[in-house]
């Protein structure tokens, strides 16, 4: 089996996202928008409302960062028509809270935001030994 990267595999890879893509702007997201209008009133994160976003699907190149018809920043208390910028190497700028998760830091439940590069992993689950029964109202629900 010839398992060599090649012009030919390349051209074939190539070939494979331009009809991904091509799938992607000319059916998912037009059905995606068409089908919105009958679903304003359902929001999905699990009710947090501020989200960090890397942006995406640009009509010309991956680094034409200008150009992504979802724009890269955050999104404060849920307002899509607004972006703002980030950078993500600003402590205070980008945090990790654990208040919904089955971590801790230094041992507190939650309320404390750190930067990725100063969070830190505790596992604190309490979530079920067996899934036969799920409380709904805990975390991860």
């Amino acid at each position: 089996m010839d398992n060599a990267l090649n012009t030919s595999r390349l051209t074939e890879v190539d070939r494979q996202i331009d009809m991904a893509l091509e799938f992607v702007d000319q059916v998912y997201l037009p059905d995606v928008l068409t089908l919105a209008k009958y679903y304003r009133d359902w929001t999905f994160g699990g009710g947090l409302k501020n989200y960090l976003a890397y942006g995406d699907f640009s009509p010309t190149s991956i680094y034409d960062v200008d150009s992504y018809r979802f724009p890269r920043g955050a999104v404060l208390d849920f307002n899509l028509n607004e972006v703002h910028d980030v950078d993500p190497r600003d402590l205070a700028q980008v945090q990790e809270f654990v208040d919904h998760s089955w971590y801790t830091y230094d041992g507190k439940p939650g309320g404390i935001g750190k930067h990725p590069w100063e969070g830190e992993t505790t596992i604190a689950y309490e979530g079920p030994k067996t899934f036969e029964t799920l409380n709904v109202e805990g975390k991860y629900s």
